[in-house]
């Protein structure tokens, strides 16, 4: 019999639940239950009509800062091998940084990420993914492998960057990357290897210093500086659907556990979720999808920003199912069948109009960010969420975005003095 990813059947040991007094008084409860859940979708407008920051702000334009070169992929060498493909031969792309250009554009991304945690790069005259990915480096250093995301991708062919992994169709909530376990990334970057129409497709960025103030003094912030969130997520397994192709519906499915944790063995996944990414790990099975993976994390709303010295949101609905709402194939699961569910760190179950508030808030902080053929975004993780909004494409359109994901590093949590 298939559990619901809110069954009290789940296991409620505290040991991975840092919020130990509220904890030892709640018992699992579910209300309202899944049938009585108001789950309409919830559609982000990702800004109010006017940049929370303004581009002047953190866009470098390449062409008038650099008028001596054509491209910056004038300015780029052969680096190291390659953190990404690891095949012992294929060595990436880097910023040459001896060259005068190399050491401005260096200096000058830095020190606009410091400041604002977003630089853009305009007019780089850049047409591969590997000479964007040099210019992304020069502020993650380093990237890696995509493992225990919930986010399906896959390599961008002939490269060592990443597909974002969501069709157009889809309203990407603002969110920050990997949220969702103990681990995380430090940064990531963007790069548009393809944009047909400049007007369509723009990315948003949300300043978290403004979705924070938006939402910690509200009732809803104090429930969540209190309790907490438990992340729980439903993983599939690839192979009963290879096995099954009659009666398997792949568009119905947002990852596999195999994909996320890049092994083929359950063992190795469960141990990966469970040492690498303090998850809980119960396996489910279920008529329709095989046997399910499903993990719970639970850990603060919020993170320690050690570039502003104060505790700032880090998460948002798209953990819940409202992720799903325009997902082709998966926004037509009941809600409670989708892959994701957010709940608060007690188990109690969010309402719709707590998860608008959210969403608002992060909508009223937004930038947008159109795309060029060989622009370069690069974010902080902490200090800023990114989404788009659904994309409808004509005939012969293009836009491919793709992404690189900086260094891992552990989260924090938050620190008792730094609330503002």
């Amino acid at each position: 019999m298939l559990r619901s990813i809110s069954s009290s059947t789940f296991k409620t040991t505290s040991k991975f639940r840092p919020f130990s007094t509220s904890m030892k008084e709640a018992t699992p409860f579910f209300n309202p239950q899944p049938h009585e859940e108001d789950s309409r979708p919830i559609s982000p407008k990702f800004w109010t009509g006017v940049n929370a920051l303004d581009e002047s702000l953190f866009s470098l334009d390449c062409k008038k800062l650099f008028p001596n070169i054509n491209s910056i992929s004038d300015i780029c060498i052969e680096g190291d091998l390659c953190d990404i493909r690891r095949d012992g031969v294929t060595r990436a792309k880097k910023i040459d940084t001896n060259t005068n250009e190399g050491e401005s554009l260096s200096t000058l991304m830095n020190a606009v990420y410091d400041e604002y945690g977003l630089v853009v790069l305009r007019n780089t005259g850049m047409t591969t993914a590997e000479d964007m990915k040099a210019a992304v480096s020069l502020i993650t250093k380093s990237s890696i492998l995509y493992e225990g995301g919930a986010n399906p991708r896959d390599a961008v062919p002939e490269s060592s960057i990443y597909e974002t992994g969501a069709p157009l169709e889809a309203h990407i909530h603002y969110h920050h990357e990997m949220a969702y376990v103990e681990e995380t990334v430090k940064n990531l970057g963007f790069v548009c290897l393809n944009n047909t129409d400049v007007n369509k497709g723009h990315s948003f960025i949300a300043n978290n210093n403004i979705a924070t103030d938006l939402i910690a003094g509200t009732e809803f912030g104090e429930k969540l500086k209190k309790k907490g969130l438990c992340y729980i997520r439903k993983l599939p397994d690839r192979k009963y659907f290879d096995e099954n192709p009659d009666k398997t519906d792949p568009s119905m499915v947002y990852n596999f556990w195999q994909r996320s944790f890049l092994t083929e063995d359950p063992d190795e996944a469960e141990h990966i979720a469970t040492t690498q990414k303090n998850l809980e790990v119960e396996w489910v099975n279920s008529p329709l999808f095989g046997r399910y993976m499903v993990t719970k994390h639970y850990c603060s709303a919020f993170e320690y920003d050690p570039y502003n010295d104060r505790n700032v949101l880090f998460s948002s609905i798209a953990d819940d199912y409202h992720w799903f709402d325009k997902w082709t194939g998966v926004m037509d699961l009941p809600h409670h069948e989708r892959p994701l569910k957010l709940n608060f760190g007690d188990d109690e179950v969010m309402t719709r109009a707590e998860k608008k508030q959210w969403a608002d808030a992060y909508d009223m902080s937004g930038t947008r960010i159109p795309w060029t053929r060989g622009d370069v975004a690069v974010m902080c993780n902490i200090r800023t969420a990114h989404g788009r909004p659904s994309i409808g494409l004509k005939e012969g359109e293009i836009r491919h975005i793709g992404v690189i994901l900086g260094s891992m590093i552990k989260k924090r949590g938050v620190l008792p003095d730094k609330w503002r």
